[in-house]
C-alpha cells in the first residue's frame, strides 16, 4: 500500500515512519518521480488493517481489500 506522501520532506517522512513502527507497521520509502512515498508492504497489511479498521466508514472499507 502507498501512502500519498508527495508532500513531505525526508524529516517528515521519518516521524511518520516512527510512528507507524510504535504501531507495529513496517515502511519504507519510495521515490516517485522526485517525491516521496510512504510504502507499507503486504506483511504489514494486516496490522494496518486491525488499527484503522474501527475508524473506516463502512463506505470505505473496500480501499482496505
Amino acid at each position: 500500500m502507498r501512502l500519498n506522501t508527495q508532500s513531505y520532506n525526508y524529516q517528515g517522512y521519518q516521524v511518520i515512519k516512527r510512528s507507524l513502527k510504535k504501531l507495529g507497521i513496517h515502511s519504507t520509502i519510495h521515490y516517485q518521480a522526485s517525491y516521496l512515498v510512504t510504502y507499507i508492504p503486504s506483511l504489514s497489511m494486516d496490522v494496518l488493517c486491525s488499527k484503522v479498521q474501527p475508524y473506516i466508514l463502512l463506505s470505505m472499507e473496500y480501499k482496505l481489500a
